[in-house]
């Protein structure tokens, strides 16, 4: 499989590359998250996966907060120790842009998309949930069925 690098903003592709692109819990890694929305929308013919960490309550907040720091810092840290990551861990933005499930939901209505699906997967040790979001493009050309 390719993988291409790109510089954060705009994705090295032309319109409608992608039949459909996924986005795996990294929106909440950026601040810039309309720029980036935009982009995968424009690669994409139908539209997008989204998985997120979601919560629903203040303390959820505070949890998956907590958890994301240490998943990716403290955890980072012992593995690039270990010398099984490299320095790049350090360079892991972390602005916390997490949005409960009504706050994605709100945030979707902003831009030409039909929200398909949203499926909570809640976690039976951790006190925060994933999410994942279905969206279709309303201008998405439907492939023929025969």
């Amino acid at each position: 499989m390719a993988i291409d690098f790109y510089d954060g903003h705009r994705l090295p592709f032309e319109d409608g590359s992608f039949d459909v692109i996924v986005m795996a819990f990294m929106l909440h890694h950026v601040k810039h998250q309309d720029e980036i929305f935009k982009e995968a929308l424009r690669c994409s013919r139908r539209g997008l996966i989204i998985y997120e960490d979601t919560y629903f309550t203040p303390w959820q907040w505070l949890f998956t907060v907590w958890n994301d720091f240490y998943s990716n810092m403290a955890v980072g840290l012992v593995k690039m120790a270990k010398g099984l990551e490299g320095k790049g861990i350090l360079g892991m933005p972390l602005p916390f842009t997490f949005r409960s499930v009504k706050g994605w939901h709100s945030y979707f209505a902003q831009y030409n998309v039909t929200l398909k699906a949203t499926i909570l997967h809640h976690a039976n040790i951790k006190p925060h949930s994933k999410v994942t979001f279905l969206l279709e493009k309303n201008n998405a050309k439907r492939p023929n069925r025969m």
